[in-house]
């Protein structure tokens, strides 16, 4: 893949359920996620379908905080409102949108690093 040295992009074009198509800005991700072979982009405004891969995802918005989760799962840093540890060596997260997600012991030390932590 090739890209301009300091192009940046903001968004994801989307399809909602009727097919229409939505842009994404990056503001309004919370969590984008993998389902078999769906991509689904969680906004505030509902669940969106987009065809890149979640390391397509991370590569697009590199440059901004993105963090992978799990190997399913990536969310933004700015999105992230509560941080549980739990007793299984895994972090509990609380979204801005009140949905639940779980950091994995795989992806533990990564997402320390990219939090502060």
């Amino acid at each position: 893949m090739f890209k301009e040295i300091d192009y940046q992009q903001d968004y994801l074009i989307g399809f909602n359920s009727r097919g229409e198509k939505k842009i994404i800005n990056y503001d309004d991700i919370y969590l984008v996620e993998s389902f078999t072979h769906d991509i689904i982009v969680h906004t505030s405004f509902g669940g969106l379908k987009i065809k890149e891969r979640l390391y397509e995802v991370e590569g697009i918005f590199e440059n901004r905080d993105i963090i992978r989760i799990n190997k399913s799962q990536i969310i933004p840093k700015g999105k992230i409102m509560k941080i549980i540890p739990q007793y299984n060596s895994k972090l509990k997260i609380l979204l801005a949108n009140k949905n639940t997600v779980y950091v994995s012991r795989m992806y533990l030390m990564s997402f320390r690093e990219k939090i502060g932590m």
